[in-house]
């Protein structure tokens, strides 16, 4: 428990590049938090940083940008969540937050940038370039391919929202794909 591995290393760094990031893990030293919980506060910073800058008017390409962030991010927090059930302590509601905290910026994600203003998983006016994306890059990047949400404790209704995410957008490649063989005849 005492050792911080190198992805623990480099969230506490990357939590205090900023100076907001800095003081929350000084001040969270000087209260006596071990390493797992000062990680925890480093992920969550990085969550709120990156919500931030999905909530601004951004072009595609910085969306795309955004969103390949937030899967490095996510491999962080599912690190910290294996991490958190290997060592089975009570670290539990801190691990929740995170999750939580995350499924929520993935659902932000979903509606930012290119998909502003319509409801999580909505494809159905964004671009093709945009839903070849979410369903070739984005989701299986942060799933895998099968979609398996088991890895980050999600709730069994956050996993169903993400399959459903999926489902759509992969509905959506379908037709597009269809259309195009429609036009080639």
């Amino acid at each position: 428990k005492g050792t911080v591995d190198n992805s623990s290393e480099e969230a506490i760094t990357e939590a205090t590049a900023s100076s907001e990031g800095r003081d929350q893990v000084q001040n969270s030293k000087k209260d006596g938090c071990n390493e797992d919980e000062i990680l925890h506060k480093g992920l969550k910073i990085r969550i709120r940083k990156l919500d931030d800058q999905f909530s601004k008017e951004v072009s595609t390409f910085s969306w795309i940008k955004l969103c390949n962030n937030l899967k490095l991010l996510a491999v962080d927090v599912r690190t910290a969540v294996a991490e958190s059930k290997r060592s089975n302590e009570s670290q539990n509601g801190l691990t929740m937050d995170l999750v939580n905290s995350l499924f929520l910026l993935i659902q932000h994600s979903l509606q930012s940038g290119p998909l502003k203003g319509s409801k999580p998983g909505y494809f159905k006016r964004s671009s093709p370039r945009v839903n070849g994306f979410v369903y070739g890059k984005y989701l299986p990047g942060l799933f895998g391919e099968t979609i398996e949400c088991s890895d980050y404790c999600f709730s069994e209704n956050q996993s169903k929202a993400i399959k459903s995410w999926f489902k759509r957008v992969q509905v959506q490649c379908q037709k597009k794909q269809q259309s195009i063989k429609r036009l080639s005849k």
